[in-house]
């Protein structure tokens, strides 16, 4: 009796496993830039890829970069590493869902110095 008790708990936990693994996210690239959502004083980042879908971020805090390293390239094309999550009823959450941000890299900065007058004539 104890023995099928014992084999019962294993296959349990064994198939729990199994099918939260199969739930979760492989790690994905995606191009876009992130983008400022809400109302002042209550706004949040977001990040929406070229085609054209919302995604709330996350940035773990083991990470070597904070979520407002990643919020000052808004406006920029960047590419984000991550794992996405399910949709949630939350404040600040964006219609597609959440990106957990492993890294990201700028592949389009944006020009700093334009429409700036450098003072210098032809």
């Amino acid at each position: 009796m104890k023995r099928i008790n014992a084999f019962s708990i294993f296959a349990a936990v064994l198939s729990l496993s199994a099918l939260s693994l199969s739930f979760s996210s492989p790690v994905q690239n995606l191009k876009g830039t992130v983008r400022f959502y809400g109302s002042s004083p209550f706004i949040y980042p977001g990040f929406e890829t070229e085609d054209g879908k919302k995604y709330t971020l996350e940035v773990p805090s083991l990470n070597d970069f904070t979520l407002d390293d990643l919020s000052s390239h808004a406006g920029e094309l960047i590419e984000l590493t991550g794992k996405k999550k399910g949709k949630r009823l939350a404040p600040h959450s964006l219609p597609d869902g959440h990106i957990i941000v492993e890294s990201y890299e700028v592949i389009s900065p944006l020009d700093k110095d334009a429409g700036q007058d450098t003072g210098e004539s032809d």
